[in-house]
């Protein structure tokens, strides 16, 4: 079923590629919440993971204006270089490519920067001062929580 426009209104052809991730993503939480409580090697601990987890709600916050941005004042140069035509044709991969990392990159900047410079002091200003910070020790940061203490000895099982 199509609307006066031609776009697909029928989600038959998505449902079971959407379906289709369902597996994995059931199979993969579990595996990496495991990691972390066996406190074993994982790939969210690697630090541009972590560094990208903080930047995390800017970068949402930010990356479709940025894409967009970008998109059109990149496609309005283009066109007045005379190297685009006017309607939007089909592009090459590699102009896709370029396209997607020079987007993603500015995204990364512009949500680093709203880190920085917004995120950061509003949590720095709004944060109670009268709540006291518990202290961290070597023994209590190798050792899971208390309440899943129990579930690394059954996987030893």
């Amino acid at each position: 079923m199509r609307d006066r426009l031609g776009v697909n209104l029928r989600l038959d052809s998505y449902l079971p590629l959407a379906a289709g991730m369902l597996i994995p993503f059931a199979l993969l939480i579990p595996a990496l919440s495991t990691a972390d409580v066996n406190s074993s090697w994982s790939p969210l601990r690697w630090k541009p993971l972590v560094w990208f987890g903080e930047i995390s709600l800017s970068f949402y916050v930010s990356h479709l204006l940025v894409q967009e941005e970008l998109f059109t004042r990149l496609w309005s140069w283009g066109m007045k270089a005379s190297l685009l035509p006017a309607p939007l044709p089909v592009l090459s991969w590699w102009v896709a490519v370029l396209s997607f990392v020079a987007q993603f990159a500015l995204a990364v900047l512009v949500a680093w920067l709203l880190y920085r410079l917004v995120e950061l002091p509003l949590v720095r200003k709004l944060r109670p001062k009268d709540v006291p910070r518990l202290p961290v020790t070597s023994t209590e940061s190798s050792a899971p929580p208390a309440h899943l203490a129990g579930t690394a000895r059954l996987a030893e099982k």
